[in-house]
């Protein structure tokens, strides 16, 4: 690790812990961005599925009323 028996390496200072919070708050920050866009993914789908869904009920209903039309 040490190159030279000599060099001592330097201390740890505030700026070390500064840095490691910095990073937690980044990986925290990400992992609510994750979750967000995984919400909107499934929002999304939901959405459709409730879409198609109702298109399908409004064709079968058109359906219904041609037969009944028809006699």
């Amino acid at each position: 690790m040490l190159n030279h028996k000599d060099e001592i390496p330097r201390p740890v200072r505030l700026s070390d812990f500064v840095v490691i919070f910095a990073n937690l708050v980044h990986n925290f920050t990400q992992i609510v961005e994750t979750f967000a866009d995984e919400l909107k993914e499934v929002s999304i789908y939901h959405s459709n599925r409730t879409t198609k869904i109702n298109n399908t009920w409004e064709d079968m209903a058109k359906d219904l009323e041609s037969l009944e039309g028809d006699k």
